[in-house]
């Protein structure tokens, strides 16, 4: 007698995102997709905690958290846990970020305006060894390309009306730190002052 085997196509699923409503979204549709939502964290220290926990196979990301944002997450996720799949689900600009997302190690960019409803067929795709990150991008050499991840968060902390603490905190480095890095950034971009910076920012549509 041959036994037939079935395939369990669920994935143990960790949602961090600091926004309840997309949380509750997120979850809703993971669970009619089959999927089982293991835990849902709104930091990206949270979420390291909650991986030794829970071993998720997949999990979900949202760029703009207020203490250690999504890029400086998925920097040491992927460190901590090379295996774990990191699907990034952000309201941020997939041409600026998705770049640096692949490039940190993310197996896909879904853009929450594009629809959450995508997000099921996103997940059978990763599963199945592809990445799902938008065809078009920032072209190397441009002014953001240019930047580091670091560099760029300030710089959309100072876009948003932040200020040094604030930047100090989304990154958990030093204020002393973060002005390094807002130097850093006014060399590279050519501009002498914050109110630079943040008119810069808001021409490249960095919000």
């Amino acid at each position: 007698m041959v036994e037939t085997v079935v395939l369990d196509e669920s994935e143990r699923v960790l949602i961090v995102d600091d926004d309840a409503l997309t949380t509750q979204v997120l979850s809703l549709v993971l669970v009619r997709a089959g999927h089982i939502v293991v835990g849902k964290v709104t930091t990206g220290d949270e979420a390291i905690r909650q991986v030794v926990r829970h071993s998720p196979s997949l999990l979900l990301l949202d760029l703009d958290m207020s203490r250690l944002e999504g890029l400086a997450t998925l920097r040491k996720l992927q460190c901590q846990f090379p295996w774990l799949a990191v699907l990034v689900v952000s309201m941020l600009d997939p041409e600026i970020y998705g770049f640096r997302c692949m490039r940190l190690g993310a197996k896909g960019f879904l853009n929450k305006a594009a629809g959450i409803t995508l997000l099921p067929e996103f997940i059978t795709q990763i599963r199945h060894g592809q990445t799902m990150f938008p065809s078009s991008g920032r072209i190397p050499g441009d002014a953001l390309s240019r930047l580091s991840d670091a560099e760029l968060v300030v710089l959309r902390c100072l876009v948003r009306g932040g200020d040094v603490s604030n930047a100090a905190s989304t990154l958990q480095i030093t204020r002393s730190r973060t002005n390094v890095v807002i130097r850093s950034l006014q060399a590279k971009l050519g501009l002498k002052s914050h109110g630079a910076l943040i008119d810069f920012g808001r021409r490249v549509c960095l919000s």
